[in-house]
Order: C-alpha cells, then structure tokens, then sequence
C-alpha cells in the first residue's frame, strides 16, 4: 500500500448528519490508514447548517457538531463541491427529495455519488438517468446499494445479473423489516395495534407509524429495483394498497394511537384466513413485466417471504438464468447495517478512483 503522502486524498461530502451519516463518519474514521487511497472530509452538513473545509473535517463528529456553523445553504454547498479539484464524492443519507437536481448537477461535474437516499432515486425515470449514467470512461458515477436492502447487497446484483446479459422476470419479497416484524406479531395472535406500538418502542418504525403503514417506502424500493432490472417506470406506475385505515390518515398522531385498534380486526381476520389456506400473510412488493404492485397477500408455505421472522428483509430474483428465484435475506434495516452498506459503495467508489 503506498504511503498517504504519495496519493492526493479523495475529497467526501456529506448530506445528512445524522444517525446514519455519523455512523459512516464512525466506520470511516476506523478505517483511516487502511485504505489503498486515503480519504479527507470537506463538508458536512444537516438539514439546517452546514461547514466547508478543504483542509478537512475530523472524521469522528459529534452530534452537536453543526449546532453552530453557518446556515445551510443547498446551492453554495452545492457550488464549493463542483469547484473543489480531484476525485470528489457527495455522500447523500438525508430523506429528502430536495437534494436531487443538486446531486444531478454535481454528476455533471464529475461528482461521484454515494446514496442511501431513496427519494432522488425513486423519483422521475429522467433523474434517475441524470443520476445513474456512466461517466465518460465507462465507469459508474452513482452508487446507490443501500437505497433497496440497507446493508443487503441486491441494487448490485440486480445490476450485474442484467450487465451480464441475464433477463429479469420478476422481483418479489419482504421489503420493510418493520412490517416483517408487525406481522409476525400478528399471525402470533397480537393485535395489529399492540404489535405496531411494540414496533414503535424498539425504534423500528418511523416516528409517525402510519409512514411505514402506507407502503410508500416499500414503493420506493419496488421501483428502484426495477429500474436497476432497466424497466422505465414512473412513480405513478407502482400500485400501492396501504395497511392504513383511510379514518386515520389526517388525525393527529395522538388519535392515531387512540384509534388504531379499529384496525386489529381486519387484520387478525386476513391471518386466520391465510393460515386456513395453509400460507400465512405478508406485505408483498412485486415487479413483474410492467407490473409493480405493493399489497397485502397471502402466500403459501413454499414461498420465500412465508413465516418470515423478525426485521428480514427477503429479495427473491427470479431470471432467464435463475428459473428457481435467487433469494437473499437479512436484516434490511438499522443504522449500522445501511451505514456499512455506505461505506462499501465509498471504498468501491474509491478503488475505481485509484
């Protein structure tokens, strides 16, 4: 490995310092002198201040860290990446689909992005191109693995097995570990209600539940996967049932919590009745031909997402070369696991830079 001295640093921004994005800073910091190219960090920021420094960021900050530094400004942040010299890399981890034309337009000076964000990615079909085309030399420009799996590697091998000349039939599974989790309490004999609150207490589920309760997340990733099998699709194509009840779509959160019993019933009914058939009942994402659908289904036995347990994510590929699905399953959720996934797209990214 050569000395640091010898090789100019790959400069790092980051979008979203927060639980996340410290975690990537933490890992990153483990690793220093590890790397064939060494890395320095420019530029931070959160969704209300932001710090600049060529000369660099220490890797370990804290929580607290931006509390005083100059407000966020998007476009000056944007323009300090673009005008900084050598091999750059924008980190994105926010949830914010703001940050998308400035990730299009940093691509477009030779910025490379390395993103957990889902938003830019499950957008428009015309950014999703801007975003994801090659560089001039042939190499990726975008990494974007822990936008579907967190930490699973399934954005990567979708892509490869197409690259490779393999066709696509179908993508199906468990895309949300938190409604993994809720219905694995449910077919136990747990009401739907009592089952998302103990969802709620072991900080699985968003802050307001009825985020993880719409399917929009799990549509997301649906969409991003089948772009990445190249299906052109717009967000409009992906048909989502959601498991929430419309009565409690616009109370407040508290009347939510108060309510959502209402919605036990339905539910423990749709489990009997799967478990009747011999199945039992998962939220389904499903791409196949044209076809993106998020629903509540039963499946049997022999399917890969039954009796699924815990926080699993499940991800079964189904191809021209894989008649009998390729399944990959793990945890597609949690800080240190989406983190980790960030940071082997940055190294990835890095060792294309050498």
């Amino acid at each position: 490995m050569p000395p640091e001295t010898t090789m100019t640093p790959i400069r790092l921004y980051l979008l979203g310092a927060g639980g996340v994005g410290r975690e990537v800073l933490r890992q990153l910091g483990e690793l220093r002198g590890t790397t064939p190219r060494p890395f320095r960090l420019c530029g931070l920021a959160n969704s209300r201040h932001m710090r600049l420094a060529e000369d660099g960021i220490p890797f370990g900050v804290s929580a607290t860290a931006l509390d005083s530094a100059p407000t966020l400004d998007l476009a000056k942040y944007r323009d300090f990446v673009a005008d900084s010299p050598g091999a750059r890399v924008i980190i994105d981890t926010t949830a914010s689909d703001a940050v998308a034309e400035t990730l299009c337009a940093l691509r477009e000076h030779g910025v490379i992005i390395v993103a957990a964000n889902k938003h830019p990615f499950a957008g428009r079909q015309d950014v999703f191109d801007r975003l994801t085309t090659p560089q001039s030399d042939g190499r990726p420009g975008c990494y974007f693995e822990t936008t579907a799996g967190a930490g699973l590697p399934v954005v990567q091998t979708v892509i490869s097995m197409t690259n490779c000349g393999d066709v696509i039939h179908r993508i199906e599974g468990l895309f949300s570990g938190t409604l993994t989790f809720v219905l694995d309490q449910v077919r136990q004999g747990v009401g739907l209600k009592d089952a998302l609150r103990r969802a709620f207490e072991l900080g699985y589920t968003e802050p307001d539940p009825r985020e993880d309760l719409s399917g929009m997340d799990v549509g997301r990733k649906l969409l991003i996967l089948a772009r990445a099998a190249r299906a052109r699709l717009e967000p409009e194509d992906v048909s989502i049932v959601s498991l929430l009840d419309p009565s409690l779509a616009d109370v407040a959160l508290s009347a939510f919590w108060e309510r959502a019993s209402i919605m036990d019933e339905p539910m423990a009914e749709a489990a009997e009745s799967a478990h009747g058939e011999g199945g039992s009942l998962a939220y389904l994402a499903r791409f196949e031909g044209r076809s993106a659908q998020v629903s509540l289904q039963a499946v049997s036995a022999a399917h890969p997402a039954a009796g699924v347990q815990g926080t699993d994510n499940v991800f079964a590929i189904t191809s021209e070369r894989y008649p009998s699905p390729l399944v990959i399953r793990g945890a597609g959720a949690g800080r240190e696991v989406t983190a980790q996934g960030v940071v082997s797209d940055i190294l990835l990214a890095g060792s294309r830079l050498l």
